[in-house]
């Protein structure tokens, strides 16, 4: 009778993800390491605070819309740097780790969660409570509120100028390619980061985010007295258990290979690339189809009634969660029949 306790490397890399991305903390060293000696770290610029409310955001996608992330905590108003933590390897390339709003001088002496606002450190953990940001444009930002409203105004008229533009393509592209010929090497030849002010309102700073798209989430880094000295938005290590999975299933069929001869190997390599790709398969269909209630690109019911959740970045993860949690029941009932 097999081990009900087994787990498939997929769920074990899965569950593994879904730990990272719920802590509350991390150790100080590992914030340490960040701004250390072993990455590069860069001012990319400053961000005005008129209000002291801070927005945590994909620019592009959801800055000024209700799907931005708007923290409890406040700061006091003002002006702040934003300096990032900036990864060069020979595998990835040019990569910003972590972006940090500097805040004050003051030393971190405990590091916290950020919450949204309406929101409190002892509900984390309860349903619909959660504290990260979706990316789609592969950007993040520090913003105010009231920069975001900005942003919003400005982002509408621009589209309204140009109906079929795309406002990276014909605004931002250029500005970051600017910034990766003014400071080249600590950014990609395409710019990682901008200092950008909204037309006519406040300042704002742009970077990518680590490997792309995917959900964040912000630490503030608190002084002796309670208060805020720093917003820290680490952006590679939720990616890494991702990666895992995808070393995994290299692994899998370098292992095989090495042990198998040619054609054997050829067809075990082939039937491990259709059942990763079935998997993707069944993952977009399920969330085409109660995100934006299409299939295939052929309406099925109205786009109204779509869980939008489901197209941003945690609809993945919690499809996949569904999915490993059917195939553990479904191998658990077959386990239970054999075993009678």
């Amino acid at each position: 009778m097999a081990d009900k306790t087994e787990k498939s490397p997929l769920q074990a890399a899965f569950e593994k993800n879904l730990k990272f991305l719920n802590q509350e903390s991390y150790p100080e060293d590992f914030f340490r390491g960040l701004f250390g000696e072993k990455l590069t770290t860069v001012t990319a610029g400053a961000v005005d605070f008129p209000t002291g409310r801070v927005v945590l955001a994909d620019p592009l996608y959801y800055l000024g819309t209700k799907y931005e992330t708007r923290l409890d905590r406040t700061i006091p108003a003002g002006s702040y740097d934003v300096e990032l933590a900036v990864l060069r390897s020979p595998v990835a390339g040019i990569r910003v780790a972590a972006a940090r709003l500097v805040i004050s001088s003051a030393p971190v002496v405990s590091r916290e969660i950020a919450m949204p606002e309406g929101r409190r450190r002892e509900e984390l953990g309860q349903p619909g409570v959660w504290t990260f940001f979706g990316v789609d444009a592969g950007l993040a930002c520090f913003a105010d509120a009231q920069t975001a409203e900005e942003y919003r105004a400005f982002a509408e008229q621009w589209q309204e100028e140009n109906p079929e533009g795309n406002i990276y393509e014909g605004y931002f592209a250029r500005l970051f390619a600017e910034s990766a010929a003014a400071r080249p090497g600590v950014q990609s030849e395409y710019g990682d980061f901008i200092a950008w002010r909204v037309p006519g309102g406040s300042r704002l700073t742009m970077f990518t985010s680590g490997l792309g798209d995917g959900i964040y989430s912000g630490y503030w880094g608190l002084d002796a007295d309670g208060k805020a000295a720093e917003l820290v938005i680490e952006s590679l290590g939720v990616f890494i258990p991702l990666i895992v999975v995808n070393c995994i299933i290299l692994a899998r069929a370098e292992s095989f290979a090495s042990k198998n001869k040619v054609l054997p190997s050829a067809v075990d390599g082939i039937c491990q690339g259709i059942g990763y790709t079935l998997v993707l398969l069944v993952m977009s269909a399920i969330r085409e189809l109660l995100g934006s209630g299409s299939l295939a690109g052929n309406q099925i019911f109205p786009a109204e009634y779509g869980a939008l959740m489901m197209a941003l970045p945690v609809g993945g993860f919690l499809t996949l969660g569904c999915l490993i949690a059917l195939m553990q029941w479904a191998q658990d009932k077959a386990a239970n029949k054999e075993g009678k």
